[in-house]
């Protein structure tokens, strides 16, 4: 069930989630993906993790509202 348009689903407890797919774009072996809630942008980096018991840590960064100049 889509809420609004947006990327976000609910589950059958009721609890809003959104699936998001980390891609390494730029060939660096870093993986990235980007999450938008309430109006603040996130990024995640996941990476593999050696810790027993644990499959993967994500970092999580906020990042700042930056104004785009945008082209001509």
């Amino acid at each position: 069930m889509a809420n609004n348009n947006q990327r976000t689903s609910v589950d059958k407890f009721g609890n809003t989630y959104a699936v998001v797919g980390c891609k390494d774009k730029k060939g660096t072996g870093f993986p990235k993906g980007y999450i938008e809630i309430k109006g603040q942008l996130y990024k995640l980096e996941p990476s593999d993790s050696q810790k027993d018991g644990v499959a993967c840590w994500i970092r999580v960064t906020k990042m700042n509202n930056r104004k785009s100049g945008g082209g001509l």
